[in-house]
């Protein structure tokens, strides 16, 4: 389903478009943070590339590209500790007549680890590629690329995915309802992050707690017991402050009276939460902004207790001023 997803994306689209119009580039920046999805995308390029039918998946070809033992694909730096001489080898290896095809392809994972003078070795293969060289960077932030080596070359980007849609990739991966529905929610679109989650054991419990916490704390007199909780114990605060900004996020679409909601079959809590924030999206979006401002402090010397108590204190106020106005 997943293989699916991905091929109905934009990126492959946009990619097919350039394949069937022979107008492909020699050379593709994609960007996204979603390591899943990436390995998936390149599996499916080096297949539309080499297999005489675009990813049979039967093939010998397509059996060698699963493999990674095609010998004109090659994948480097999976593990973000490319070095100068591997950039070197793989520079001349691109001068190397290709093997069984009229092309030859090198996905670079993680470019976003290589330093600046990484980056210009490569720069020699951006600039002058030989002909039958195709090369594909994939980053979690473009912004680290330098410029020469970004406007030699095209611009994909990763999609992200509906909640609902890893949500049932989730369940038929064998995860159990409950927790895959908390793990699609907190994916923020990720294929990866879902996964990773629904590992975690405890994962699902902290988000039923966060919005317990939200839909109980409504006076200062009740903060200063819940701030005790669990939920904000140093190896927990991350997590938390992270689901109340998704929980606070659906709060503005529904007092902003949209539909798109993150969280899943909670619609009649949210309705609560927004209680008396009905005629102030402002407020929600304060809101979000002082649970965003409170995640940077967590790795500042400032220590869990005093920023949930902060933290709620502010929202609290926040909802008084709406219900004074």
């Amino acid at each position: 389903m997943i293989t699916d997803l991905i091929c109905k994306s934009k990126v492959m689209t946009e990619f097919s478009k350039d394949l069937e119009t022979d107008r492909m580039s020699h050379a593709y920046i994609v960007s996204g943070e979603d390591t899943y999805t990436r390995n998936i995308l390149m599996n499916l390029i080096a297949k539309m590339l080499f297999c005489k039918q675009k990813g049979c998946n039967k093939c010998k070809v397509c059996l060698q590209i699963d493999e990674f033992t095609h010998p004109d694909f090659k994948v480097y730096n999976t593990d973000g500790k490319i070095s100068v001489k591997d950039i070197e080898t793989l520079i001349e290896d691109t001068y190397v007549k290709s093997w069984e095809g009229s092309k030859k392809l090198y996905f670079i994972d993680n470019a976003d680890s290589l330093n600046p003078l990484k980056q210009n070795k490569l720069l020699k293969i951006f600039e002058e590629p030989p002909a039958d060289v195709m090369i594909f960077m994939f980053t979690s932030d473009e912004a680290s690329l330098l410029q020469t080596i970004l406007s030699r070359a095209k611009k994909l980007y990763l999609p992200r995915f509906s909640t609902n849609s890893i949500l049932l990739e989730l369940i038929n991966e064998g995860v159990s309802k409950d927790v895959a529905e908390s793990c699609a929610v907190f994916s923020d679109g990720r294929f990866d992050k879902a996964f990773k989650f629904s590992k975690e054991e405890d994962y699902t419990n902290i988000y039923e707690e966060s919005f317990d916490m939200l839909l109980t704390c409504s006076s200062t007199k009740q903060m200063i017991n819940m701030v005790d909780s669990r939920l904000f114990e140093r190896e927990n605060i991350e997590l938390t402050f992270e689901f109340f900004e998704i929980i606070f996020r659906d709060v503005l679409e529904y007092v902003s009276k949209g539909d798109n909601f993150i969280t899943l079959n909670r619609i009649d809590d949210i309705k609560k939460l927004a209680t008396g924030f009905e005629y102030s999206p402002g407020a929600v979006a304060k809101c979000i902004f002082l649970i965003a401002d409170a995640k940077q402090l967590i790795n500042v010397n400032v220590t869990a207790l005093a920023l949930a108590e902060k933290l709620i204190y502010n929202i609290l106020e926040e909802k008084h001023k709406c219900r004074l106005s």
